[in-house]
């Protein structure tokens, strides 16, 4: 969990009510948005993810061994749902992130690296900073994403360098 925590940085995490266990793990930064436990139904999650996807079925998703996965996706369409109080047609579907596909960097290493925080916790002098020129918030989310989760394997690196290259080319004719 707090390789999780460190790897995503999240401001907030949806749980299952008294569930006193995970809340204690959790840092005080961290807000807790408490979901009623009936909702960790894993069939009734299904439905919602159906429904929000407009299939009769989740296995094209890769996801039907990972109960919980799904758990947490249909909670999180739910939660954004009433936060914002709309559907979500956006979001079309769900990503499996294996260990396979990006490099983990522990809590030490992405300190160390100074990828977004400097040693003396400072933000303006990190690789992050150094290297975001982009011109929307979409943009940084993304290089944010990029620099946190390194690719493993060189064809999807060759892949990615050569469109960033195209673009660039793009934009400077």
């Amino acid at each position: 969990l707090n390789q999780l925590i460190a790897e995503w940085q999240p401001l907030e995490i949806i749980l299952p009510e008294n569930n006193q266990a995970i809340e204690a793990l959790l840092p005080k930064h961290i807000s807790k948005r408490l979901q009623p436990n009936w909702l960790n139904n894993p069939h009734s999650m299904q439905r919602i993810l159906q429904k929000q996807f407009a299939t009769n079925h989740l296995s094209a998703f890769g996801c039907d061994d990972l109960p919980f996965a799904l758990i947490a996706a249909a909670l999180a369409i739910e939660y954004a749902a009433k936060t914002q109080c709309r559907d979500m047609p956006h979001i079309r579907g769900l990503k499996r992130l294996s260990g396979q596909e990006y490099i983990q960097i522990d809590a030490a290493s992405r300190r160390n690296l100074e990828l977004e925080q400097s040693l003396r916790g400072e933000s303006p002098f990190t690789l992050l900073k150094l290297l975001d020129t982009c011109k929307t918030p979409m943009g940084s989310r993304l290089l944010r994403r990029w620099l946190n989760h390194p690719l493993r394997q060189g064809d999807h690196l060759v892949q990615r360098l050569e469109a960033v290259q195209y673009l660039l080319s793009a934009v400077l004719i």
